[in-house]
């Protein structure tokens, strides 16, 4: 329930050309054994656009990202979805910049 925004070191800037990424460690086991047989981090978007509400219908999520993603996996358990609480480290202090289903005070 909760996404860490974080500095990319020099090697990573380059390779992707952004500052930042966004590292979340999701709950479903299924993705997270998948995760673990590719030994390395799984780059996905999340199920919205930001400051939109979280897509909850196949058909949404599709329009929205096919054109833009390798692979969607419906595993037909979005109701009641809730976004990760989403928090900038990339600072001096820590910031909250979405509160979600983990409720956090800094």
């Amino acid at each position: 329930p909760l996404t860490l925004i974080v500095k990319n070191n020099e090697f990573y800037r380059r390779l992707t050309g952004r500052e930042t990424t966004a590292f979340r460690c999701p709950g479903d086991l299924w993705l997270r054994n998948v995760i673990a047989a590719c030994n390395a981090p799984v780059y996905s978007t999340s199920v919205n656009r930001s400051g939109m509400p979280v897509l909850d219908e196949i058909s949404e999520i599709i329009s929205q990202f096919e054109s833009e993603v390798s692979l969607i996996v419906d595993d037909s358990d979005r109701k009641n979805a809730l976004a990760s609480t989403l928090v900038d480290v990339t600072g001096k202090s820590a910031v909250i910049l979405r509160q979600g289903c983990l409720n956090i005070s800094l």
